[in-house]
C-alpha cells in the first residue's frame, strides 16, 4: 500500500477500497483503523450505559439499594438481601430497555459478597 496509505483512502466510498490490500498495511496504520472502527462502538456503549444509569437512579429511589460503581459496561450495586429478588428483575428490564436496537440488548446479572465473587 505504501506510505500515507490511509490518507489516500480518506473520503473514498467503501466499495472503492480493496480490503485485501489493507491486510498488509503497517502496524501504525492498522492501529489507526482499529481505533476508528472501535470509537463509534465504544461511544455508543457509553451512551447506552449512561441512559440505563439515569433510568436506574429513578427506579432505585424506592429502595435501599444503591448503584456504587460503573466499570466499562458493568454496574456494581449494593443491594440488601431482602430487595435482591425484586430488584434483579427490575435492573435487567431497565438496562435491556435503555435504548431500542435492531438486535437484542442482553444483560447478565451476577451476585456475590464482593465484585470478584459476583463475576
Amino acid at each position: 500500500f505504501g506510505g500515507n496509505s490511509l490518507r489516500r483512502l480518506q473520503g473514498k466510498p467503501l466499495d472503492q477500497i480493496d480490503l485485501d490490500k489493507l491486510k498488509s498495511i503497517n502496524p501504525y496504520d492498522a492501529g489507526s483503523l482499529r481505533a476508528a472502527a472501535n470509537s463509534p462502538i465504544q461511544g455508543s456503549s457509553a451512551d447506552i450505559i449512561k441512559i440505563a444509569m439515569i433510568n436506574l437512579y429513578q427506579e432505585l429511589q424506592k429502595y435501599q439499594a444503591r448503584l456504587l460503581l460503573q466499570v466499562h459496561d458493568e454496574l456494581i450495586f449494593e443491594i440488601p438481601p431482602d430487595e435482591w429478588e425484586e430488584l434483579q428483575v427490575k435492573i435487567r428490564e431497565t438496562m435491556e430497555s435503555a435504548v431500542e436496537l435492531t438486535v437484542p440488548l442482553v444483560v447478565e446479572i451476577h451476585a456475590g459478597e464482593n465484585w470478584m465473587e459476583a463475576k
